[in-house]
């Protein structure tokens, strides 16, 4: 992408192309300020970018974190790489109440939720109306420095995971099995199926 900011190490607040706004966290200093902050959110969207991610043994690389003021994160700290980072850093508890996107698109039906593959691009793309492009998600993220693309791929995923959230969550939560109408469903499954198979 050109005209996107070079990040030597040294550049941690960035103002992307994309406009999106973000903060980088290298350090282990970055990350003890930051997890105090975390750790009063009700409410944190969560992806990660791992390295080795086709092998027996893919390590963890980056996280990044949206928090609920709308501020995104990514965290690039060394020391993450092959811990359990958010188990170490966000504690047990924490995590066993993590909830996941792909598993709430999946208790919407497919009468309401007309995808083949639940993906995050395929979510965004429906939900959103927008196209992402999803070839960095194979790129090396184990090396350093990441280049200005792959940092602004990063800190896109938990915007996006938050906007999917949003517009799924109404789609759960008014669903009703018993109120839901068969013909409805029939007809609603006449209209797919042309798409369907014109995908």
């Amino acid at each position: 992408m050109s005209g996107s900011p070079k990040y030597d190490g040294a550049l941690r607040d960035i103002q992307s192309p994309t406009g999106l706004h973000y903060r980088i966290h290298e350090m282990p200093e970055d990350l003890a300020v930051l997890t105090p902050r975390v750790a009063q959110e009700p409410e944190i969207w969560i992806d990660t970018e791992s390295a080795d991610w086709n092998t027996k043994s893919p390590r963890l690389s980056l996280v990044q974190l949206r928090l609920g003021d709308g501020s995104l994160h990514v965290l690039a700290d060394r020391s993450i790489f092959y811990a359990r980072f958010e188990r170490r850093i966000l504690g047990a508890d924490f995590v066993q109440g993590l909830q996941c996107t792909f598993e709430l698109a999946r208790r919407v039906p497919y009468h309401r939720l007309p995808l083949r593959s639940l993906r995050l691009a395929a979510l965004v793309h429906h939900l959103c109306g927008t196209a992402v492009d999803k070839t960095l998600q194979r790129a090396d993220w184990g090396q350093r420095p990441l280049s200005a693309e792959q940092l602004d791929y990063a800190a896109w995923d938990p915007e996006w995971c938050y906007r999917v959230h949003r517009r799924l969550d109404p789609l759960v939560r008014s669903w009703d099995p018993a109120a839901d109408d068969p013909a409805a469903i029939q007809s609603r499954s006449v209209e797919i199926l042309p798409l369907e198979r014109a995908a």
